[in-house]
């Protein structure tokens, strides 16, 4: 919201600017179910600082040595969200938030929280301070599975895994630190509606034991733990996301449709370069646009096999490693 009012912020400025613009949300805080994580002025912006990395980490901000911007899921996430109707409440999260962020936190953070919801899940109605004992080494435990299933096979996929590895090992007073680990966690989880908080207790909800439900019922199809988040979102992630909140009235993706949303992202997510706007924007874009507004289901994995032959639909999508993103470009 704020880099919506104000587009381009300084770097420098951007913790005490932050602080500064959420005391205009008070009110709305205090009347939300989980009225936690309040951010306060602070000398030096410190209050402010884990929440614009996460939205950095997430690409809802870009932030370069000179200024702070609206990042690539970032616009998407705005574009999507104007068609919403208003909230009462701007913690409020609506569907569409709830499907946007849980897809960005299985991308970003796939280990951390798939372990943090097998353990609820096995564990119903744990205490806080239990999960604090046995997070590191569960953490632990899942990584060295991941690690023997590939088997020595693909060492460009375990060097990752070793050094999340040697991360999470070296915890240092892990009792202390653990916690700045695993409650916002548990209260991202939450937010989403995937776990239920009593006091101290915690238990996954309907919705989150269906998510784990379908999450290890791929990894039993797939024969192994999922290694690279951002391949099993996109091949699965709108499919899960409809399973888990039981939407049986939807249906197959449709090329007209598909054609009618793309064409709005030439319009809506313009590059310098003509013609051309970048693939992640299109496909989260489309994909979203395509499952809340016409009840169609549509993964990122099916959007890059309708470009595998450009002359179905007029439209080229070139990938560009450098960038770990590619384009769409209108044929001429």
């Amino acid at each position: 919201m704020m880099l919506q009012e104000q587009p381009q912020i300084s770097s420098k400025t951007i913790y005490k600017s932050f602080e500064l613009y959420c005391q205009r949300l008070k009110g709305y805080l205090s009347e939300y179910k989980n009225n936690k994580g309040e951010i306060i002025i602070t000398k030096t912006g410190t209050s402010a600082k884990p929440y614009i990395e996460l939205a950095e980490q997430l690409g809802l901000i870009y932030r370069s040595r000179e200024n702070c911007r609206i990042g690539k899921l970032g616009k998407v996430f705005c574009a999507i969200q104007s068609e919403q109707t208003d909230k009462v409440n701007l913690f409020e999260m609506s569907r569409f938030d709830k499907a946007f962020f849980l897809e960005s936190l299985l991308r970003n953070d796939y280990v951390y929280i798939y372990v943090l919801i097998e353990l609820l899940f096995i564990n119903s109605n744990i205490q806080y301070n239990t999960l604090k004992k046995i997070y590191q080494t569960e953490l632990l435990q899942y990584i060295d599975n991941c690690i023997k299933e590939i088997n020595g096979d693909n060492s460009m996929k375990i060097i990752p895994l070793k050094i999340i590895r040697k991360r999470i090992s070296e915890w240092k007073q892990t009792a202390s630190y653990i916690e700045h680990v695993i409650m916002p966690r548990l209260h991202w989880l939450y937010d989403l509606d995937i776990i239920d908080i009593t006091g101290s207790t915690y238990r996954l909800s309907n919705t989150g034991e269906s998510l784990y439900y379908y999450l290890s019922t791929w990894n039993d199809i797939i024969k192994h733990n999922v290694i690279n988040s951002e391949t099993f979102c996109d091949c699965h992630y709108m499919q899960i996301f409809n399973a888990i909140w039981k939407d049986e009235d939807f249906k197959e993706w449709e090329i007209d449709t598909f054609n009618k949303y793309l064409t709005n992202c030439f319009c809506l997510f313009k590059t310098l370069a003509p013609n051309r706007v970048t693939f992640s924007l299109m496909a989260y874009y489309t994909k979203y646009m395509l499952y809340f507004y016409e009840k169609q289901i549509i993964d990122t994995s099916d959007i890059k096999g309708i470009f595998s032959n450009p002359d179905n639909i007029g439209y080229i999508y070139k990938y560009q490693e450098q960038y770990k993103d590619g384009y769409i470009q209108k044929m001429k």
